[in-house]
Order: structure tokens, then C-alpha cells, then sequence
């Protein structure tokens, strides 16, 4: 939002009336707004924050996750471009991104797998799926490790609340691994752990492919963490070239899996190279100035297409 208003783009936050100020986003300079909305009836409510943002129009309008602000969107006009945004493949999430997005003038996705998946769930939808990754915040250098021969390799994978088939797969390959008395350091990652964890491990294993799991991943490569992760659906892939900048696994391939640590733990050598890469991988995706960027075009893309009248909304329902 700084980076939007440095752009010379007028940015507001609307959020609830009430919200801790610990939780407001925004930071230094970034105007925030509280709904015009109390504690009254549903209908209320929307008619107050559908006047509101007319009162600003043409403007555009990026809802957040709260049921309030998505569900006014059907209600506005055609002056209100509405961006919406997925930035993980769940099959619900999917599913009401591509029943939304017939309100929407533009749906940003997290990535270009989640792009696709989204085209596929609602064809009608893409004309106006974009492709937009987070930003990450990489370190200027990447953080040394030692080459050392025959030392254990140290392995970050992710610490699931429960039984999981991921965690499954987990152990079966770290069997694997004992059954060639493979030297291993296995490095739990929590919720919350900083990205700097990632300097402690030679190794991050990531088998599944949640948001979470992406955005992880992303920041253990940052790190120069070597990834290895399963194919999935392709999301993460998206982000590894096998045997490039990490390796890409079929999803239950635990041999594969084990093969792979075993031959990054007796070659430290090899481990450098792919580390220097994977750390140029991450160096290369979007940061936050190519994001702020690419939202700025789209913003831009979207006022243009409201002066045109390219997109029309259905007719809004009376809301009293």
C-alpha cells in the first residue's frame, strides 16, 4: 500500500468499526478508514458500505476475506472496479474465487498454477485472471555453509498439528534414509519460525502444497535452502527445476525422495551449486517493486476498462 501511494495512487483501508489498532494494516501514511457500519441488521449494513464506496466512484475496490466486504460486491455498480485475490489452490477457496468472479473486474492469482486451476473451475473467467506473485524480502547475500564432507545433512521439513499424509510420507522416507545409515539432522519448522530457521538447514522437504507450504518454500530458497519437493498438482514446480534449482518428486516416491538427500548429503559440493541457485531463483521472482508494479498496471487496466464499459455487472438486487 506505501509502495502503491509512492506510485502516486491514493490508497484507503477500510476495516471494521472496533478493530484493534494493533491489527490495522497499512503503516505510516496509508489512510485507514473505519466501515461506516455498526452493530445493526445485515441490510443495514450493506447499503452503508455500498453507499460508501459509490460515494468514491469511479474507484476500485479490493475486498478482504471478511463475508461482508466480498458479499457487497454483486451490489455495486458498474463505476466500482472490484479486484478480488487467490493465492492457494484449495478446492473451496477455487471454487467461490470462480463463483465470485463473475463480479469481479479482474482476480488476481498467487501464481500461475493457481491461475490455471482457476481458468479451469470458471472458463468465462480468463479474460481477467492475472498471474501476481507475493513479494519476498531476500537477503542481499546469500548466507554462508560450510563444506564440509560426510557431515549429516540438515533437513527442515514442516511440523504438522495431527497425522497427515504428508507427514506419512515424512517418515517413511526418514526410514528409508536410516536403513542406509544416512547421517541426518532433521530440522522441525513451526508456524511461527522466522525464514532465518532456514539458514540452519542444507535441505527443506516440502510435500504438500498449500499456501502455507508455498510461501515457506519460497522463503527457504531465499535462504539458499535446497528444495525437494513433491509434483502435486504442479504449484510447486512451478518454482523447481528438477535437478536445477532443487528436485521435483512424483508425490509418493519415497525412494526418490531418499536418492536424492542421500546424494546431496555425500556431495557437498554439488549442494553449493544448487543452493547458489535456488537462492538466484528466489532473487528473481517478484519484488516488492515489480509487485507494486503489477498491480499498478492492472489498476490502471481496470479504471481504463470502467471509462469503456467493458465490464458489466449483473443488476443489482434491492437491499432496502
Amino acid at each position: 500500500m506505501r509502495g502503491l501511494q509512492r506510485n502516486g495512487q491514493p490508497v484507503q483501508v477500510l476495516v471494521r468499526p472496533g478493530a484493534s489498532p494493533d491489527s490495522l494494516p497499512g503503516g505510516e501514511g496509508v489512510q485507514v478508514l473505519r466501515t461506516p457500519i455498526g452493530k445493526v441488521p445485515w441490510r443495514p449494513r450493506y447499503r452503508a458500505l455500498a453507499d460508501y464506496l459509490e460515494s468514491q466512484s469511479p474507484c476500485l475496490y479490493l475486498p478482504s476475506d471478511e463475508w461482508l466486504h466480498r458479499s457487497v460486491c454483486p451490489l455495486l455498480s458498474d463505476r466500482i472496479g472490484v479486484i478480488d485475490r487467490i493465492d492457494d489452490a484449495d478446492p473451496q477457496h477455487l471454487e467461490r474465487a470462480a463463483q465470485m468472479g463473475a463480479h469481479c473486474n479482474a482476480i488476481v492469482a498467487g501464481s500461475l498454477a493457481i491461475a490455471e486451476r482457476l481458468i479451469e473451475a470458471n472458463p468465462g473467467l480468463s479474460s481477467r485472471v492475472v498471474a501476481i506473485p507475493l513479494p519476498m524480502d531476500v537477503p542481499k547475500r546469500l548466507p554462508d555453509r560450510p563444506l564440509v564432507w560426510d557431515a549429516p545433512l540438515r533437513v527442515a521439513h514442516w511440523k504438522a498439528a495431527g497425522p497427515t499424509a504428508g507427514a506419512a510420507t515424512l517418515d517413511r522416507i526418514a526410514a528409508a534414509l536410516m536403513d542406509h545409515g544416512l547421517p541426518i539432522e532433521w530440522i522441525a519448522v513451526e508456524e511461527g519460525d522466522g525464514s532465518i530457521i532456514f539458514e540452519q538447514a542444507d535441505v527443506c522437504v516440502v510435500l504438500s502444497e498449500y499456501r502455507i507450504d508455498r510461501m515457506r518454500l519460497l522463503e527457504a530458497m531465499e535462504r539458499g535452502c535446497i528444495p525437494v519437493v513433491a509434483r502435486g498438482s504442479g504449484i510447486l514446480a512451478e518454482f523447481v527445476n528438477d535437478c536445477e534449482n532443487g528436485y521435483v518428486q512424483p508425490d509418493d516416491d519415497v525412494r526418490g525422495f531418499a536418492a536424492r538427500l542421500r546424494a546431496l548429503q555425500g556431495n557437498p559440493a554439488l549442494r553449493r551449486v544448487i543452493s547458489i541457485k535456488a537462492f538466484a531463483s528466489a532473487e528473481a521472482l517478484k519484488t516488492v517493486d515489480v509487485f507494486v508494479a503489477s498491480y499498478s498496471m492492472l489498476f490502471e487496466r481496470v479504471l481504463r476498462d470502467i471509462d469503456m464499459g467493458v465490464h458489466r455487472r449483473s443488476p443489482a438486487r434491492s437491499i432496502g
